[in-house]
């Protein structure tokens, strides 16, 4: 919408006028030059946004380290915020654990429309640890994968890739029941690609695990389907893969390349125990699936 032109052109209280909006998607996108002063209740008016589709997309000057913790709180009618900040290599710091979330007082406030994350974070420089707090609030998501949009760039419609949650950040830690919060997902793909930082989970608060796919990371998702390119490139990820890893994902329809070039695993030059795992429980009951190209 604006384009290459903006430098320190956002503040706290920006959009605040704007208690009418519902579409803010691709606002300011490839807006290279962009800086924000403070984002920190950048959004809290906007009690009617629904889409926040790319509105940052490549903003490659924009800095926000740390995000802010409840930054999406108060947008209780926001559906969709995926390619929030793609590309966006500013973006960094621990990974918030409350950013759909707020408590003000005896006021709490909950983002919890939301359906569809894909691609929010993708290529941006968050590290740490990811908990499943993380998805606490938006209990409704499906779609945390990869999703194709068209944005409206200077009058012009433009095709975004926005591919995985976390794909290509800094994340060295998830939980082991990371989607515990949330069983309606469906697309998961792309979520840690190139996550070459990421090496292990955490069993309890204080316990990581030598095995860095947590056996259970999928098991309260029994709707999902799509879990290509998971982990494709983490190349720190180490351990055996899980024998009971899809067992309540009778839905799945595809795991492309999920592990593909995940060159520290114990498993990757299939030993004798993880090609049993393979051969006799790992896809037991998946007959739906229609593709795992470029599985290992």
């Amino acid at each position: 919408m604006f384009g290459s032109c903006i430098t320190d052109f956002i503040t706290s209280n920006s959009l605040d006028n704007l208690i009418n909006l519902t579409n803010a998607e691709g606002m300011f996108a490839l807006c290279s030059k962009m800086t924000i002063k403070n984002i920190d209740g950048l959004f809290d008016k906007l009690v009617k946004l629904e889409n926040l589709i790319g509105m940052f997309n490549k903003c490659k000057s924009l800095i926000i380290n740390p995000v802010p913790e409840g930054l999406l709180a108060k947008c209780n009618s926001l559906q969709n915020a995926s390619g929030l900040f793609s590309e966006c290599s500013g973006v960094g710091g621990i990974v918030p654990v409350n950013l759909f979330y707020k408590n003000e007082g005896e006021q709490e406030y909950k983002c919890s429309s939301l359906t569809d994350i894909s691609g929010m974070f993708c290529g941006t420089s968050l590290s740490g640890r990811l908990k499943k707090e993380f998805f606490k609030w938006a209990e409704n998501l499906k779609f945390v994968g990869e999703s194709k949009m068209k944005i409206n760039v200077w009058n012009n419609d433009e095709f975004v890739y926005f591919q995985g949650l976390f794909n290509g950040t800094k994340i060295e830690f998830y939980d082991h029941d990371l989607f515990s919060f949330t069983p309606l997902v469906q697309s998961l793909s792309y979520f840690f690609n190139n996550c070459t930082y990421l090496k292990g989970c955490y069993t309890s608060d204080t316990s990581v695990s030598a095995n860095c796919t947590a056996e259970d990371i999928f098991s309260n998702l029994k709707d999902l389907r799509y879990v290509n390119y998971f982990f494709k490139g983490c190349t720190a990820l180490t351990g055996k893969i899980p024998a009971t890893l899809f067992a309540n994902n009778k839905q799945l329809l595809s795991g492309m390349s999920f592990y593909e070039n995940c060159t520290s695993l114990s498993g990757k030059n299939l030993d004798t125990m993880v090609l049993e795992d393979i051969s006799s429980e790992l896809f037991k009951g998946l007959n739906k699936v229609t593709s795992l190209a470029g599985f290992l």
